[in-house]
């Protein structure tokens, strides 16, 4: 596409305004459709304003990614062409918009199979770490817990154990899984992750020293 000669560099790529710009087309194509009344009505002007949002909102969507993830959000590129370095921006700048869960899912399995450098396993511990922190409970954070098994060490765990004593009920809960997720104990997570969305309990998985 004509866009991707636009993109800038991975250094300079303004996650954060891209995103905005995403959410907020996305806000006025679902209330333009609530307003109109008939699609076949192409004169309507409650239909025109409808078929300008479509097109702003995919335009910002375009715009949303480097060329790389842009390829592969579009099925155009497999995951294991994307380069670690890329991954790791992207996941670092975390963007929340519509799709955007599902790009992060696909390339947490991929970085899963990868051998990583010391420097590239250090910046993913860090990455994993604000995500435990942010605040936020999304469909990809078992992804994460996946990816994180392979970031095993000391210092890591303690600082996830001391996020699990967090006086934030969902900050400790996020810990308490990722730390779960070190142990292998998928399947726990899996069914936490059930019990939370489905109102069945807190989510909380058992550990030795755990509350």
């Amino acid at each position: 596409p004509n866009w991707l000669i636009y993109a800038p560099c991975m250094a300079d790529f303004d996650y954060s305004r891209r995103s905005e710009r995403v959410r907020i087309a996305h806000a006025e194509l679902r209330a333009s459709f609530d307003e109109m009344q008939d699609r076949t009505l192409v004169d309507d002007p409650r239909t025109i304003r409808w078929e300008k949002a479509v097109a702003s909102f995919h335009h910002a969507l375009s715009l949303a990614y480097p060329a790389e993830l842009a390829e592969l959000e579009q099925g155009e590129r497999p995951p294991s062409d994307i380069a670690t370095a890329t991954i790791l921006d992207f996941l670092e700048a975390d963007p929340v918009h519509f799709g955007s869960g599902y790009l992060k899912e696909k390339v947490l399995v991929e970085i899963r199979r990868r051998k990583l450098s010391e420097p590239e396993a250090s910046r993913l511990r860090s990455i994993m770490l604000q995500i435990v922190n942010n605040g936020d409970q999304r469909r990809e954070f078992r992804y994460y817990c996946r990816a994180a098994h392979q970031l095993q060490g000391e210092e890591f765990r303690e600082e996830l154990s001391n996020l699990e004593s967090s006086e934030d009920p969902k900050v400790a809960r996020r810990a308490n899984w990722m730390l779960a997720a070190l142990e292998g104990r998928f399947a726990e997570i899996a069914r936490a992750s059930a019990d939370v969305r489905h109102q069945r309990g807190d989510g909380w998985i058992s550990r030795t020293g755990a509350r």
